[in-house]
């Protein structure tokens, strides 16, 4: 597009000396042609413009009407058509540079229009619209072949062109990227036609050998390769069919016949290429999957996602537009109702559909590992009276889960996105299983999922559960290695027995269950492996640990734990300020010669 005529953005006083230098113009034109410059854009609707009119709209389309002719004649302005009701209707209103691409575009698509409404003559030639006074200079015109009418608007994409094609001898005609379809579709309904009114028909029956009714029934079907047919016998023995009916060899039917012919050619040509085009497009798409799926659990970076694509597109070359489109809707979009695409983008990287669910997993037992640990560190701190505030913390199990939420977030914030992506972590779950079984009951998978979901609620487990913290067996580590006197002192005073109780109450036992392990061993069984280590290649089962980072036992040679010692008698608060006293005196009273000795 040339973009917007200098004219409009002068002062109304420049617009009419604009209006001046073309000729003369009433009041009322030149006070459209104002509003027509202050509502100025490429294509402005003819019925949206005189609804906002102040005077009456059929004073106002007379002006509007007036103003476009003498505007036309200058060659800054053309009034569109359109059919309607009682015939041809005005349609748009084109403001342009004078004798501008986009103002020869307009004549030029107005011009074929009011062609194609005839049905009789239809083709745009240079002669037609030279009578008309719709042809433009040689200098707005595009040399075009048979692909621009499957393909008008080429590798630019730009609307705003020309096109001249040659047809047979010295017979040109134009058409623009808007007119191409339509065109040759009146094309083809206009040979039609022909052929039956003026007898060629029966022309065509006898060259090819047939009867008339074949005749008839093939030029019904649209199968491009019987018109194809069809119409090559048409130019070729267009001489003969001349002859016979005695009519010029120039006779637009010809031309009609030729157009129809290299048309169709075209399409044939660029189906081919199309599914061509679509199976390199296919196997690129494949092999990118395949390298994001090889990836596994270590997704690719942006920069490293964006490589393996321009590669892709460098050796698809013209076909790298489809190549991206495809990869947007097919692959980088979820299916419908569905919350998993084949490669999902999560905080900045990628990764394969079906290594969502191994990475969740890697990501749960990683965090839980290092909150656990964490959380003991804290505890033993506090056991030992360094850090009195993280007793906030394990204050309620809303406080914990948002401390939780924000240490994972920080720590491994690819871990929180798809924590905030429940749906997404269901369908990486179901589609996980099914990979590693080809059939799996609905039961199953509800089996599975219950090991992370609430199944009534369909919400994932609270996080202190789901990445399997217990605050009592964080406690008791914490309180193993808060040191002995820390230990006495702690027992002596009833802390001990009294945190213990509060964490026991607020958090749930110490007793820790396993149905995600046992889920996943019963489908590894039915897949047909032998227990945990007989996962897929490129997959590695993610065991579970302790608060102290060793590996857990199996649940059937996990050992009784040791019965406690019985809960000491609980002593008034005098007692207990008289031990911390005591106990206070014992750490800071420096050992006499004697008893160094």
């Amino acid at each position: 597009m040339s973009g917007q005529p200098d004219y409009v953005s002068f002062e109304p006083k420049g617009r009419d000396e604009v209006l001046s230098q073309i000729g003369n113009f009433a009041p009322n034109e030149r006070a459209v042609f104002q509003r027509l410059c202050d509502v100025w854009s490429p294509r402005i609707d003819v019925e949206g413009f005189l609804s906002s009119a102040q005077t009456t709209a059929e004073q106002e389309r007379t002006a509007l009407e007036r103003l476009m002719a003498k505007l036309r004649a200058a060659e800054i302005g053309v009034l569109t058509t359109r059919m309607g009701e009682s015939g041809r209707e005005p349609h748009q209103i084109v403001l342009a540079r004078r004798g501008s691409l986009d103002y020869w575009v307009a004549v030029v698509e107005e011009a074929i229009a009011r062609t194609l409404q005839t049905g009789f003559r239809v083709l745009p030639s240079e002669q037609r619209l030279k009578e008309s006074r719709a042809l433009p200079p040689d200098y707005h015109v595009v040399e075009a072949d048979s692909s621009h009418l499957v393909k008008p608007r080429g590798d630019s994409g730009d609307t705003s062109a020309i096109y001249r094609i040659r047809l047979m001898g010295n017979y040109r005609i134009l058409f623009t990227p808007a007119t191409a379809a339509g065109l040759c579709t009146q094309a083809v309904s206009t040979l039609t036609r022909d052929l039956a009114e003026r007898g060629i028909v029966e022309e065509l029956a006898r060259l090819k050998d047939t009867s008339i009714g074949e005749v008839r029934r093939r030029m019904e079907s649209r199968a491009p390769d019987v018109w194809l047919d069809l119409t090559k016998t048409l130019v070729k023995e267009r001489s003969t069919i001349a002859f016979r009916k005695n009519f010029d060899e120039t006779d637009e039917v010809f031309q009609l016949a030729y157009l129809v012919m290299i048309y169709v050619d075209a399409q044939i040509g660029a189906a081919k290429e199309q599914k061509a085009h679509d199976h390199l497009v296919t196997e690129e798409l494949e092999s990118l999957a395949q390298k994001v799926r090889a990836a596994g659990t270590t997704p690719l970076t942006q920069e490293e996602f964006s490589g393996l694509v321009e590669d892709a597109q460098a050796r698809l070359g013209s076909a790298a537009p489809v190549f991206a489109s495809r990869l947007s809707q097919e692959f980088l979009r979820p299916r419908p109702r569905r919350k998993l695409a084949h490669i999902l983008y999560i905080h900045g990287v990628y990764v394969h559909a079906g290594c969502v669910a191994p990475l969740f997993e890697q990501s749960l037992a990683r965090m839980s590992a290092h909150l656990n640990r964490e959380y003991t560190e804290l505890m033993e701190a506090f056991l030992r009276g360094r850090t009195p505030e993280i007793a906030e913390v394990f204050g309620s199990r809303d406080m914990l889960s948002e401390d939780i939420e924000r240490r994972v977030n920080r720590q491994l914030p690819l871990f929180g996105e798809l924590l905030a992506r429940p749906q997404v972590i269901a369908e990486a779950i179901i589609h996980h299983a099914k990979q590693r079984r080809e059939v799996i009951s609905t039961e199953e998978l509800k089996t599975l999922l219950a090991a992370y979901f609430n199944i009534e609620s369909s919400e994932l487990k609270p996080l202190c559960e789901l990445l399997d913290l217990s605050i009592v067996a964080i406690y008791d580590e914490a309180f193993a290695r808060a040191g002995v006197f820390r230990q006495i002192l702690l027992r002596l005073s009833g802390r001990h027995e009294s945190l213990r109780a509060t964490y026991t109450r607020r958090f749930g036992a110490r007793a820790r269950s396993a149905p995600r392990d046992a889920a996943q061993e019963a489908l590894t069984r039915r897949a047909g492996g032998d227990g945990p280590g007989s996962d897929s290649p490129g997959e590695r089962a993610v065991g579970r640990s302790d608060p102290a980072g060793r590996p857990a036992a199996t649940p059937a040679r996990r050992s009784r734990p040791a019965p406690r010692p019985p809960r000491p008698r609980g002593k008034s608060r005098d007692e207990i300020e008289q031990i911390w006293q005591e106990f206070g005196k014992a750490l800071h009273t420096k050992p006499s010669d004697k008893d160094s000795s």
